[in-house]
């Protein structure tokens, strides 16, 4: 049985709601509200991205507390054989006795304020993890993850996430996390965010691939937005990932809605045909109008 998975990241496919802006309107009051729950979407998308890429930062880099200090010192092709997404600008230090991970972005020359990463963007700062329970990875392991002068392109990002590692429940593994106190700041304002996920693998979970993991995501986020118009993200029919070549990284079925305090509402379901297809395709209904979009 499969105990110890490499990591149950989600990546929302959210990004593609921002074709959102060419929906046709009937006035100015509509549009506002479409506005505005096209923002919300893209503000909740901006968040899930980044904290998930903390998370991996710091699943990655416990899969081998044992040693005292890792980052720029491992050579690029050795990290990445290993499995490891942080980059030689990054470095890993940590502290036994109080069992803390301390991963820090340095600034790779003094033209440079950050420490250009996998992904393409430039972070600087610290992300620092505190572990408590089992050993990370196997069930009863819990990490507090926290956000120290972090920024991402110049930035700043505050929060702390708590993942829960649950292990076997009913035959199904299981993860749970929750974000608080977080905000991002953009070049069109800073927002406020909190959320709370669990992840269920419904199938793979006797083999030791990952490529016939089948996962589930319920729960759900809320915040204020770049507008200060708050809003609620809420998953009404768990979404599925199936991890074949194609799928991983869009969901093949399943629902959420966003509701904003002004009223506007917008629903995206993963599964127009009922066929669980792989096809990037979602129905999005604003405000009662609906259509077919391809996910970016």
């Amino acid at each position: 049985m499969k105990t110890t998975p490499k990591q149950f990241s989600f990546v929302l496919g959210l990004a593609g709601l921002l074709a959102l802006g060419a929906c046709s309107t009937e006035n100015e009051a509509t549009n506002n509200l479409t506005l505005d729950s096209t923002e919300s979407a893209e503000v909740n998308t901006e968040a899930e991205n980044e904290f998930t890429t903390v998370f991996e930062f710091v699943d990655d880099e416990g899969a081998d507390l044992g040693v005292a200090t890792m980052g720029g010192r491992y050579a690029s092709n050795e990290r990445r054989a290993k499995g490891y997404n942080l980059p030689d600008c990054g470095t890993r230090t940590w502290d036994a006795e109080t069992r803390t991970m301390t991963i820090e972005f340095a600034a790779q020359d003094s033209s440079n304020q950050g420490c250009q990463c996998e992904d393409g963007r430039t972070r600087s700062g610290q992300i620092v993890a505190t572990f408590s329970g089992n050993q990370w990875r196997t069930a009863g392991s819990q990490a507090t993850i926290s956000l120290n002068n972090y920024f991402v392109n110049g930035y700043q990002r505050t929060g702390t996430k708590v993942v829960n590692n649950q292990g076997l429940v009913n035959d199904q593994y299981v993860y749970s996390w929750a974000v608080s106190n977080a905000s991002i700041e953009t070049a069109a304002g800073t927002f406020s965010w909190q959320s709370a996920y669990t992840i269920t693998r419904v199938a793979g979970n006797g083999t030791k691939t990952p490529v016939d993991d089948v996962l589930e995501l319920t729960g759900g986020a809320s915040g204020t937005n770049r507008q200060g118009v708050s809003y609620s993200m809420d998953i009404t029919q768990p979404l599925k990932r199936v991890r074949q070549r194609g799928c991983a990284r869009t969901f093949v079925s399943g629902q959420y809605q966003i509701t904003n305090s002004n009223g506007g509402q917008l629903q995206v379901n993963y599964d127009p045909t009922g066929e669980e297809l792989c096809d990037w395709a979602a129905q999005v209904t604003v405000n009662g109008e609906s259509k077919i979009i391809s996910l970016r």
